[in-house]
Parts: C-alpha cells; sequence; structure tokens
C-alpha cells in the first residue's frame, strides 16, 4: 500500500445541531487511531470518548466519518488522526523478506511523519 500526503486533520465542522456524519479523507486502521475534540466557545477543547459520544465508519478503509450520539447546539468538531508511536514489524535477520511488512512499517511512518 502506498500513503500519500495527508494532513490527517478534518475540521471545523460547526455543529448546528447536527450529529453529522463528519467526514475525514485520511485511513485509520482502528479506532484509536481517531482523536474527536469538540471546541465549545469560550471554553478549552473538550476530548469526545469513543463509543459513548461519538461512532465510526470507515475503520480499515482510505477514510470514513464520525457520527455524534448526541448534537451540540454550538461549537466546532475536529477529527484528528492519531498513530501509535511504536514499531510493531519484525524483521528476522534469517528469514525471508517480506516486502509487504516492510511496506506496512514504512506506511505507518509516513502516518506518524503527517500529524
Amino acid at each position: 500500500m502506498t500513503t500519500t500526503v495527508s494532513d490527517r486533520t478534518a475540521g471545523p465542522y460547526p455543529c448546528n445541531s447536527s450529529t453529522g456524519p463528519f467526514a475525514f479523507g485520511f485511513p485509520i486502521a482502528s479506532a484509536s487511531e481517531l482523536l474527536v475534540y469538540r471546541y465549545p466557545p469560550s471554553l478549552p477543547p473538550v476530548l469526545l470518548a469513543y463509543g459513548l459520544q461519538y461512532s465510526i465508519s470507515g475503520i480499515g478503509g482510505s477514510s470514513g466519518s464520525v457520527t455524534l450520539i448526541t448534537a451540540y447546539d454550538d461549537g466546532e468538531i475536529w477529527i484528528i488522526g492519531q498513530q501509535t508511536l511504536d514499531q510493531q514489524t519484525n524483521f528476522p535477520v534469517s528469514s525471508a523478506f517480506d516486502p509487504n511488512a516492510q511496506a506496512r512499517a514504512f506506511d505507518k511512518l509516513t502516518k506518524i511523519l503527517q500529524e
């Protein structure tokens, strides 16, 4: 898989008593790779909880959307990609070279640099 240049943020989306869906244009492999914030007027941003305050469609795809459980009257919604900062790919010295594993590892590094 190739990873194209991507901002890995989406928004701001005005709340306007809408639950969405609010689109994001970058891939995520799991819900933990996404942060959703609500920016209420004149208050600090609030990190929303996955499953309690929003749901995600498009996990595993090249893009997706967030739908809020409860509509807010005012403020903005921001969606931010958050790739875990770890290296899970093992390249044993004595085994055959796996180009797909190498590509996935490099794709992950590219996503980290884009955030």
